[in-house]
């Protein structure tokens, strides 16, 4: 018996192949093996529509800032809070009465550059405020210029201690030199070297006193009143851009100091008829700017209601 497969051959006979398995009892054809082909179809199957996987998109982030979508609405409480006050009528007179207080010192000869500054920031700050736009850039220059002016006070405070402690030397220096001056002349009674040393030591320690009794006072009006007003102006321009009015300090300290400063402006405006008519005016228009400037406090910043913008 032959194998059809492999082509071993036998005498006897087998139904599978010895050597390489195959069914030798199956009916060939041909002497091939016969292979059973699946059916074809000429017909094109059809294919699985493909479906692609809903890619994940990454959050959008621009100048390190997360950018959120287009349906989410980002709300600036405190912008909110502070651009209706800057929109103002009320600031509006504020910049006026900066503006005319500024023009009359000038044309009184007294160039006041601090004001001036104040004025010009103000104006800018008020130009984008009636365009909805909360100008945080002129804010913090308004809150750099607040603190140049607490520097320049706490330098003048510096100045009058010097000159207290100078003259408070030199008056006793002179008064012990007319001692000396007066022993070479003749003998003097206690009277009269008590009088000598009054004189000129007891009015030199006076002056001292009263350069060092203003730098107290400028100090403390610094310190208690003009550092907090700067702070206050600094926490407006980071809460607006930290989107947090929360951020915001000192707002009623700053309000009961303006109040203080615009009384006792309007007071020395009374006083200083005698001095002419330009400076009164000059210091009753800085007085009113301190009230309005607190009134708006009240009415904007002190407050829990919100403006949507």
């Amino acid at each position: 018996m032959k194998c059809n497969y492999c082509g071993y051959e036998s005498e006897s006979e087998f139904k599978f192949c010895p050597t390489c398995g195959a069914n030798c009892q199956v009916e060939v054809q041909n002497n091939e093996p016969e292979f059973v082909s699946q059916p074809q179809n000429d017909e094109v199957q059809p294919q699985p529509e493909f479906v692609p996987e809903t890619q994940y998109q990454q959050p959008q982030f621009q100048n390190g800032g997360f950018q959120p979508e287009p349906d989410y609405v980002s709300v600036n409480l405190a912008k909110a809070k502070i651009l209706p006050a800057l929109k103002d009528t009320l600031f509006l007179v504020i910049c006026i009465l900066m503006t005319v207080s500024c023009g009359l010192s000038i044309i009184g000869g007294n160039i006041p550059l601090i004001a001036i500054l104040l004025t010009v920031f103000s104006w800018l700050v008020y130009s984008a405020a009636k365009k909805d736009i909360a100008d945080t850039k002129n804010l913090r220059s308004i809150s750099g210029t607040v603190y140049a002016s607490y520097i320049v006070m706490n330098v003048c405070a510096g100045i009058f201690i010097v000159c207290g402690l100078l003259f408070g030397a030199v008056f006793s220096s002179i008064a012990d030199s007319m001692d000396l001056i007066m022993d070479e002349i003749g003998p003097m009674d206690e009277a009269t070297r008590l009088v000598v040393d009054l004189l000129f030591s007891g009015s030199g320690w006076i002056i001292a006193f009263v350069f060092l009794f203003m730098a107290g006072i400028i100090l403390l009006i610094n310190l208690l009143g003009y550092r907090k007003i700067h702070r206050f102006a600094k926490s407006v321009y980071v809460s607006i851009e930290n989107h947090n009015p929360n951020m915001i300090e000192y707002a009623d300290a700053t309000k009961t100091w303006l109040w203080v400063f615009g009384i006792f402006g309007a007071v020395g405006a009374l006083f200083s008829i005698t001095s002419g008519v330009i400076a009164t005016l000059a210091a009753g228009c800085d007085a009113a700017v301190a009230i309005i400037a607190a009134i708006l406090i009240k009415k904007y910043v002190l407050t829990n209601e919100y403006t949507a913008q």
